[in-house]
């Protein structure tokens, strides 16, 4: 006769119990540090990107287009989608650059001076920083007093 004894199902219970309640508190963490990411980069891209005159950023004079920038967070089942972007017709020729026609029929180049992914670029170091906080104190929760 063969048998054996499988043993730990207690232990493997009390995992996915702990599982369950740490994927809840990421999820929301996440979320919450998410949302601060956005305020942030959306502020700077006002502040820094659209207030100040330089030859890298745009000297806002209407404030149309500062007053346009939303930086939005998407919550969804497995987390969130960021996006950050503006609705004036104008905006994508300042972010990207490119030809422009001026009214007499010259050809000009606008230069490139990026109002949203360099903000982004810049708070996003601190939202990775934050997310491996948050993942740190998820193993502890998960695996800390076993």
């Amino acid at each position: 006769m063969i048998s054996f004894s499988f043993l730990g199902t207690q232990f493997f219970g009390e995992m996915a119990r702990r599982a369950m309640e740490a994927r809840a508190k990421f999820k929301d963490k996440l979320l919450e540090k998410g949302k601060i990411f956005a305020l942030k980069t959306e502020a700077l891209s006002k502040d820094k990107y659209l207030s100040r005159r330089g030859h890298e950023t745009l000297g806002v004079v209407s404030n149309f287009l500062r007053s346009s920038v939303r930086a939005i967070i998407d919550p969804d089942k497995d987390g969130f989608t960021f996006r950050i972007g503006t609705d004036v017709k104008y905006g994508a020729i300042h972010e990207f650059g490119g030809p422009v026609r001026a009214r007499n029929g010259r050809v000009w180049q606008m230069p490139r001076r990026s109002f949203l992914r360099r903000p982004t670029e810049e708070t996003l170091p601190e939202f990775k920083d934050q997310v491996t906080e948050i993942l740190g104190d998820i193993q502890k929760d998960l695996f800390g007093g076993i």
